[in-house]
């Protein structure tokens, strides 16, 4: 799988996902900026994959690697204990089969 970082871990913070929402909300620009900077965090940290808990944060995250065109999977940490990995990640393109 290459190298993995924790999502969580990489922030720096650790919200629920009423108090992220929230925040997004009332603080939309500062917000906005701190997606872009933890995706660049991310993509510059030579992992292939970003884990984390929680599926809202996941799905953003994927979303600004998606757009930024960033080699980095997102997934759900129980996605990689149960060994589905071979499924494309969050917000990945279908594989055709």
């Amino acid at each position: 799988m290459g190298r993995v970082i924790a999502a969580g871990l990489l922030a720096g913070l650790v919200l629920n996902l009423g108090e992220a929402v929230l925040h997004g909300v009332i603080f939309a620009a500062p917000a906005a900026q701190a997606m872009k900077q933890l995706g660049h965090d991310i993509a510059g940290s030579g992992a292939s994959t970003v884990l984390g808990g929680d599926l809202g944060c996941l799905m953003h995250i994927a979303g600004r690697l998606v757009r930024t065109r960033a080699k980095v999977e997102a997934r759900h940490v129980a996605e990689v204990l149960a060994g589905m990995t071979d499924e494309p990640a969050i917000a990945a393109p279908k594989q055709k089969r």
